[in-house]
């Protein structure tokens, strides 16, 4: 077993196949990111690269290189997979980007694009003599999986330590393999690419988990220079040796609405042209596909919106009807590896490139303008219908936007024990947040259970929209008690919870946890263990269906007893009410958030609790939400009476004096 993959069974990693031949990449967002982000605490920062994404896939001597758009790049890159298949790992899944470095050492895409160009023709000698024209680096920042692990689940630093293991700090063959540098001074990074004339940086969030195909919050993008790629929509004739293509129309997404955005021309040279039209004659159509002025040509075409290209431009003008079309564009080369629906490039990104406030303030200068699109962008794209996604959800820092992507991970998991429940949503300071707000939607649905004489007023998680609503509403957990919807007034559990003090001994919290199983199995009922926090889980006690009044006494007399058998430092007290398993527990200011992940007995000598945050739980929830360590207090024939008695002769025993 190799270092990487020692470490990825160490971290707990689960065995599960992954093809990197399948996997979508996870990607930038591009809203809200301007210079705040290069300050935050919790991130680090990468060069953003200006090459190609790639995917690569080895299996033993077996490698695939994979664009974005998951169309093959192998035979365009054959030293890049004659490296990574010299790795001493059998297995690997790793994401990084291919570069073309310039003579200053600055990543070049149109240097690049001759290679991509190469391996459009189809033909693999064009793409060796390619290779030996224009050397390129596979620079990598992810791996997804290694071994028989699939490891997106784990937080990035984590997979960074993994990455760390596969790729010496020298890289590979000579740096043509690389790992990619990161940085904590997101303002200097970004400093430097204003004066080296890079593309920009990245911002990534640490502690979040790798979403296949995903454009996420928790990763964005802040450009230092103009460029975008948009998706070709024609192309005019012009004079001379342009005679065939003097310029390209270019347009980019609006919603379902594609819209013309200019046309370029400098920057195409003769085999280019021949290259382009070679592709364009396959996809030519009678009628413009794309709405807005087109400046009157003579000798226009318009073909299907198939064919993605880079241009590096000086931003929007403005024509006398209004409409605005890009200014300066130079076209930088071919992107197979986008998808024309990716093409959203609009004059709102013509904003001048993002100062970091410490950046400006040592020049005396003004803050960093705000751009139009940070300033209007409150609601996240596609189905998170949650206000303002970059705020704070959680403790730590997690953001609404994390916070909703995590419930659409383990929502199976969670609604399985939620749904037939009462649950409470808790504030920061853990007070329950009812009555509801006027605007709660009506599908977010509400409920009053009965226990004897008191009512317990709370919600009913029965849907992932409800969960999006609990990080609107800003609840920081979820809590329920034993009480079940459809029998008024009976309890299915009660809880123990368990808190180790710092100066607990090792295992000292599995001692006492261990203590009320033996209890609970003594008097006849089963009992499951459930992590509560960084030095806390809770032992949940099957009693059946009992009247909730007759329930109620006996986690007290449990801890009570138990208590008398556990180590020094840990304190055991009833729990009215417990987290939702796989939602987050209550945390201080900046301190770790666990989630209530339920654990197996045999892992609770080993287990570190302040691990499980939402992305070791998001690992565990595809096979929690078909069984997990709680279903067996589930069972229905718990006889409560039965136990009652028993634990009456228990007291009754210690209670009597010894002789």
């Amino acid at each position: 077993m190799t270092p990487g993959e020692e470490l990825a069974e160490y971290l707990g990693a689960r065995p599960s196949e992954l093809d990197g031949r399948k996997v979508v990449p996870m990607l930038c967002e591009r809203a809200e990111a301007d210079a705040k982000v290069l300050e935050r605490a919790g991130w680090l920062y990468e060069l953003k690269l200006d090459g190609v994404r790639i995917i690569a896939d080895k299996r033993g001597d077996e490698v695939a290189l994979t664009y974005r758009k998951l169309r093959d790049a192998t035979e365009s890159y054959p030293e890049i997979a004659d490296t990574v298949r010299a790795l001493a790992d059998e297995r690997l899944v790793l994401d990084g980007e291919i570069v073309a470095f310039d003579e200053e050492g600055r990543p070049d895409f149109q240097l690049l694009a001759r290679r991509i160009q190469a391996g459009m023709s189809g033909r693999a000698a064009r793409s060796v003599r390619a290779a030996a024209a224009v050397p390129v680096v596979f620079v990598v920042f992810d791996v997804l999986a290694i071994g028989q692990y699939d490891v997106r689940a784990f937080p990035l630093e984590a997979r960074k330590e993994i990455l760390a293991r596969v790729l010496p700090p020298e890289g590979a063959a000579g740096g043509l393999l690389r790992r990619h540098p990161t940085f904590d001074d997101g303002v200097a990074l970004f400093r430097l690419c204003q004066e080296r004339r890079l593309e920009g940086v990245v911002a990534k969030r640490l502690g979040t988990p790798y979403r296949s195909g995903e454009r996420t919050f928790d990763w964005l993008k802040i450009k230092a220079e103009l460029d975008a790629e948009l998706v070709v929509i024609g192309w005019t004739e012009g004079e001379g040796d342009r005679s065939r293509l003097g310029a390209l129309d270019l347009g980019a997404y609006e919603g379902d609405r594609l819209v013309f955005r200019g046309r370029v021309g400098s920057g195409l040279d003769a085999s280019t042209i021949e290259l382009l039209l070679e592709r364009l004659a396959s996809i030519e159509v009678a009628e413009p596909v794309a709405e807005g002025r087109y400046p009157p040509k003579a000798r226009r075409h318009h073909c299907r919106p198939e064919l993605v290209v880079s241009v590096r431009y000086g931003g929007y003008s403005r024509d006398p009807s209004g409409a605005r079309y890009l200014r300066f564009p130079v076209f930088r080369g071919v992107r197979p590896d986008v998808s024309p629906r990716d093409c959203t490039a609009a004059p709102d990104d013509d904003v001048a490139p993002p100062r970091p406030k410490r950046a400006s303030a040592k020049r005396g200068g003004a803050k960093a303008p705000r751009t139009k699109r940070a300033a209007a962008k409150e609601v996240a794209p596609g189905r998170r219908l949650v206000t303002a996604p970059s705020r704070a959800a959680l403790s730590d820092g997690t953001t609404k936007y994390a916070l909703c992507t995590y419930f659409e991970t383990v929502a199976p998991a969670l609604l399985r024990h939620a749904a037939r429940r009462v649950s409470a949503l808790l504030g920061p300071g853990g007070e329950a947040i009812w009555p509801p707000p006027k605007w709660t939607p009506e599908l977010v649905r509400t409920t009053t259970a009965r226990a004897g004489q008191r009512e317990v007023d709370g919600y009913v998680i029965d849907s992932l929209e409800t969960l999006f609503f609990a990080v609107e509403v800003g609840a920081r957990s979820i809590e329920h008690a034993g009480l079940v919807l459809d029998r008024p007034g009976v309890a299915d559990f009660v809880a123990v919870r368990a808190r180790a003090a710092a100066s607990a001994p090792p295992g000292a919290l599995a001692v006492a946890a261990r203590a009320i199983r033996a209890l609970a199995t003594e008097i006849g009922l089963p009992a499951a263990v459930l992590s509560a926090g960084p030095r806390s889980v809770a032992v949940l006690v099957g009693v059946g269906a009992a009247p909730a009044l007759a329930a109620a006494p006996l986690a007290s007399i449990l801890a009570g007893l138990a208590g008398r058998d556990v180590p020094a430092g840990v304190k055991l007290d009833p729990a009215q009410a417990v987290v939702t398993p796989f939602a987050p527990c209550l945390a201080g200011p900046g301190e770790a958030v666990v989630v209530a992940v339920p654990l197996a007995w045999s892992e609770l000598d080993d287990v570190d609790l302040p691990s499980l945050g939402l992305a070791c739980a998001a690992a565990r929830a595809g096979a929690a939400a078909r069984s997990d360590a709680l279903d067996p207090i589930a069972d229905p024939a718990s006889d409560v009476a039965a136990a009652t008695k028993a634990l009456e002769r228990i007291v009754g025993e210690r209670a009597r004096p010894r002789g």
